[in-house]
């Protein structure tokens, strides 16, 4: 019965805030406080402690740096330079413009890991690019919200190293298991881009001379670097994924302000309170799921529906 109760009001609560618009991570902390009170067992004490508990790890400090180094690289000129070349590389092709936005996808993934960050970057630059280009609004958004995704599967990615701090997995294992389905999705978009193009006689833009390429390869050799970079120095154990992200925000400082010389006291502080925020919307979500994967165990939920369905 307490089961039945706790779970109703559990459920209830948070579907009741998410319809009335409340943030996801204050939801999820407002059903779980109203079965614990509504189940009267529990000491409401262990709220706070649970809480803390969800956003109290080592491992959780890459997260912060990772949107960081994102949001520099949004804005301190880097993805310019991978767009450049994206385009350079695969521009001449049917849907050029859209196989490109997927490749961009791919390289800045592989930096920022952060599927927010590549969206803000990439889709600011391609949509309104695309259709001043003549491609319909719906498929420039379109193949920017198919591409974006990719981000957490390449390595470096937020979404492993939180996925590896709730399940206690290891990160590098997550990081490497990503690869293959990031590719893999990003071949399928791209050859899904080419023949929705070809087929709708989309525009085609004048092919890159081989100049025109090496010079946006050498431009972008420094950002391309990065990932390799990064992934090299944690399977040489040179240094952890936590030190790995703050390598990134270093290097991306260096690069900005030094190689393409775009960084601004203002750029800096617009990345700092970016990366604030949403380290703060993924820390809150982690604490409430931390106290309601608590009150789920309290009552015996897993326990009671792993039974239930063995009975089946």
């Amino acid at each position: 019965m307490d089961l039945l109760m706790v779970s109703s009001v559990l459920i209830g609560v948070i579907a009741f805030c998410i319809i009335l618009g409340v943030p996801l991570a204050v939801s999820i902390v407002a059903g779980s406080l109203a079965a614990i009170f509504a189940h009267g067992g529990a000491n409401p004490v262990i709220a706070p402690q649970r809480l803390f508990a969800g956003m109290d790890s080592f491992s959780l400090m890459a997260i912060p740096a990772f949107l960081l180094g994102g949001a520099l690289m949004s804005r301190g000129g880097i993805s310019e330079r991978l767009i450049a070349f994206a385009n350079a590389l695969v521009g001449r092709f049917s849907g050029g413009l859209a196989i490109s936005n997927v490749l961009s996808a791919v390289m800045f993934g592989g930096i920022s890991g952060s599927a927010v960050a590549d969206t803000s970057a990439i889709g600011g630059t391609f949509i309104p690019a695309m259709k001043k280009a003549g491609f319909p609004a719906a498929y420039s958004v379109g193949i920017t919200a198919a591409s974006s995704p990719i981000s957490p599967l390449i390595p470096p990615s937020i979404a492993w190293i939180v996925y590896a701090y709730i399940t206690d997995q290891s990160v590098m294992r997550l990081f490497l298991a990503g690869v293959v389905p990031g590719m893999l999705w990003a071949a399928a978009l791209i050859f899904a881009a080419w023949l929705v193009a070809r087929r709708n006689s989309y525009p085609v833009q004048p092919a890159a001379g081989a100049s025109e390429l090496w010079r946006t390869f050498v431009i972008a050799l420094p950002a391309l670097a990065m990932p390799f970079l990064l992934i090299g120095g944690i399977l040489s154990a040179m240094f952890t994924v936590t030190e790995a992200s703050v390598i990134l925000v270093v290097y991306a400082l260096l690069v900005s302000g030094l190689v393409y010389r775009e960084l601004s006291w203002r750029i800096l502080w617009e990345s700092i309170t970016s990366a604030v925020r949403l380290t703060a919307a993924v820390m809150l979500i982690l604490a409430g799921a931390s106290l309601f994967a608590w009150m789920l165990a309290w009552v015996h939920a897993p326990e009671t529906f792993g039974a239930w369905i063995r009975s089946w």
